[in-house]
């Protein structure tokens, strides 16, 4: 009998043994869910995906930085030059990220043309990618359960609301990479008693998921945490594989960095992307964890091994707050005030988790409920089990917990968090189907846990939603309405004016970037504050509000949204409405462009009044 087989209960033995024990089979029937409950319900957007309208301003500037580097821009180069020009904008994105994005887009232009190879690389990547991640999950839940356990976590994963926007057509930001690498760590945390290679091989996608994006810190920590706590439990017979996974993921985290940055940026204290200050915890950490492997026998009781790992953590914190104070308040904190908080309220992923929760927004209610009824599920499940099953469920209950109060601050703490949703509700699903087989259960708990298990899908918590939605009628969507003003043909009016820079709604610069050959001024990317102090000022402010910014950047163009512009609110009335219905000043001479909503001024500073 097989390790796996043999922590197995007595009911699944002999049950899981039909044709899906068969790995083709079972490969076959989750590529089938992952065809017909994730794909085919987003086929009508492979069109626009195709002619790269992407689903948000994020992809549409990844895709600009794919292009830049396939044209020659170096490697190590993360300027956008035509963002804030004729200094450019340091983008704080990775490399790393671009580059699968590139090797393919590069592999597929000679048969297809550059524009279409773009196009049908954003559209297969985010699908693939979760494929990826159904193919990991299937793999660890197939070592500690039946094969239908497998299928389960496969039909959770394909019908997730939050994955529905990580690995939407066309989403081709970092988010879904991280989602698999940070997926994989955490299941081979499960296996680190059983294969030698899985703490390595954590450590080094944990190293390079903290490259990709530092949205992933917090779970890699939550990781790194529980090997710890692991050996403080356990004792000596996992202390290997603390030192392998701490040592993999600081070797591997500097690595990564020494890849992607510029030599000359090493020493930069960059608060926003892998860089020294983070690269000294996970340098710290490892060495606090070789000390803590060294003085094992030394510390002969669990109270000991926990007291000493806390000082050592708590110590490595102090050092970080010390010498780099600055990343203690998040990227957003370059951007002043009050233009922080009116550019963020128009960023729904920025927002509190909990203000989108009292506003009856259905798509967080669905992403939400899950992640909490699958962190109490694996609290539970982690007293419950034994062996990898207990290990996997411990740390995700954990990675669960740090989501839901990650979310709850900011809405895109739901993106990586509820990775851990799907095994989670497989696992549990599966104890209640063997519980109720052996009759360990009445048959009016057996109906009560059927019931439970249901609130692991999103489509239950449309309900409580919509309650919240009729009681709350007055909070409102921080979306801006759709517009054709992003639509290809559109921008591509702007493109035929006379190569210049632009000076348009934030909402509206990298799309500028994708599809014309202009400058811009304005986008909502933290590092240039300029640029959103400028859409601001321009777009939600007063006639000299407009007038003060173009004197100061003088742009060539500037370009209105109708559709935008009438949805924006204020007292006074914004210039760029006002602008929209048709005044006239004798500074912005209109552009006959044709292109739907998107209206085109051209600056004339000869025009300027007085100062």
């Amino acid at each position: 009998m097989s390790q796996r087989e043999a922590a197995l209960p007595p009911t699944a033995l002999g049950r899981s043994r039909p044709a899906l024990s068969s790995p083709a089979l079972l490969a076959f029937l989750i590529t089938g869910l992952w065809a017909i409950v994730f794909l085919l319900p987003q086929l009508p957007q492979a069109g626009a995906v195709l002619n790269l309208l992407l689903p948000d301003y994020d992809d549409a500037m990844r895709l600009v930085g794919v292009r830049d580097l396939l044209a020659g821009q170096s490697w190590f180069d993360t300027h956008q030059y035509r963002y804030l020009p004729p200094e450019g904008v340091v983008m704080h994105w990775s490399r790393l990220a671009d580059a699968p994005l590139a090797a393919a887009t590069f592999a597929l232009t000679p048969i297809l043309g550059q524009r279409a190879a773009e196009g049908w690389v954003a559209l297969a990547w985010p699908p693939l990618l979760l494929l990826a991640y159904l193919a990991i999950v299937v793999a660890a839940i197939r070592r500690i359960a039946p094969a239908y356990v497998a299928i389960l976590a496969a039909l959770v994963g394909c019908q997730m609301v939050a994955f529905e926007y990580v690995f939407r057509l066309g989403h081709i930001d970092h988010h879904a990479l991280q989602v698999v690498l940070v997926t994989a760590a955490a299941l081979l945390f499960a296996f680190f008693e059983d294969a030698p290679r899985a703490p390595v091989l954590s450590g080094l996608l944990c190293g390079l998921s903290l490259a990709v994006g530092l949205e992933a810190l917090p779970f890699v920590a939550t990781i790194g945490a529980a090997t710890v706590v692991a050996w403080a439990f356990c004792g000596s017979h996992v202390r290997a594989s603390m030192v392998r996974f701490a040592v993999a993921l600081a070797v591997s985290s500097l690595v990564a960095f020494m890849i992607q940055t510029a030599p000359s940026l090493w020493a930069a204290p960059t608060c926003d992307t892998l860089s020294t200050p983070w690269l000294m915890l996970t340098a710290g950490g490892a060495i606090i964890v070789i000390g803590l492997a060294l003085a094992d026998r030394m510390l002969s009781t669990q109270l000991h091994r926990l007291a000493a790992a806390a000082v050592g953590g708590f110590a490595l914190l102090a050092v970080f707050v010390i010498a780099f104070p600055q990343c203690l308040g998040g990227p957003y904190e370059i951007v002043p005030e009050p233009y922080r908080a009116i550019w963020l309220a128009d960023v729904v992923e920025a927002q509190p988790g909990l203000t989108r929760l009292a506003s009856g927004s259905d798509a967080v209610f669905r992403a939400f409920g899950p992640l909490v009824i699958a962190a109490l599920a694996a609290g539970v499940l982690a007293l419950r089990t034994t062996g990898a099953t207990r290990r996997m469920t411990a740390l995700f209950a954990a990675c669960l917990g740090f989501g839901v109060v990650l979310s709850l601050v900011q809405v895109r703490g739901l993106y990586i968090a509820s990775a851990f949703v799907p095994p989670v509700a497989a696992v549990a699903v599966w104890r209640i189907i063997e519980a109720v087989r052996a009759r360990h259960m009445t048959k009016f708990r057996a109906a009560a846990a059927v019931l439970a298990a249901i609130t692991f899908l999103g489509l239950p918590w449309s309900v409580p939603a919509f309650a919240v939605r009729q009681m709350a009628p007055a909070i409102g969507s921080a979306e801006r309405p759709t517009s054709d003003c992003l639509l290809k043909e559109n921008l591509s009016a702007l493109n035929r004016l006379p190569k210049g820079v632009v000076l348009g709604p934030m909402d509206l610069g990298a799309y500028t970037l994708l599809y014309t050959h202009h400058a811009i001024v304005a986008a909502g990317f933290h590092r240039g504050v300029e640029g959103i102090v400028a859409g601001i000022d321009a777009f939600d402010g007063s006639e000299a509000d407009m007038l003060r910014t173009l004197r100061r950047l003088a742009p060539d163009y500037v370009a209105v949204c109708t559709e935008w512009a009438e949805a924006e609110a204020g007292n006074p009335q914004p210039f760029s409405k006002t602008l929209a219905e048709g005044a006239s000043v004798p500074w912005l001479q209109p552009i006959p462009v044709g292109a739907g909503s998107l209206m085109v001024w051209r600056v004339r500073p000869e025009a300027f009044p007085p100062s």
